[in-house]
């Protein structure tokens, strides 16, 4: 392995890290706001489910149209920038109304 595909990993591992700390945020927030029950937290949970569902579609969607013979590289990046991104709008949202 070149250095440049160590960087490479290296970088993909730091953002899998992110992801991982941002969507601990993500639930703490989501598990606080449906603990205190009411219609605020049906709405988040019915919300949470869409979103989960079409987030794992849009990206289905995605491989289909960078075609499949993405790189294991590649394939970790574009899934990494699609969840990290879907992540941190709902931490934005989450945060403004808590």
């Amino acid at each position: 392995m070149n250095q440049k595909n160590v960087q490479a990993w290296t970088n993909a591992s730091l953002d899998q890290w992110l992801l991982g700390v941002e969507a601990a945020s993500v639930m703490l927030h989501r598990m606080l706001r449906i603990a205190a029950g009411g219609v605020d937290a049906a709405a988040e949970v019915e919300l949470m489910v869409r979103e989960k569902t079409l987030a794992a579609l849009e990206l289905q969607a995605r491989y289909l149209a960078e075609g499949i013979d993405l790189s294991p590289l590649a394939a970790t990046q574009v899934y990494l920038a699609h969840y990290r991104h879907k992540v941190a709008a709902n931490s934005d949202r989450l945060q403004r109304i808590s």
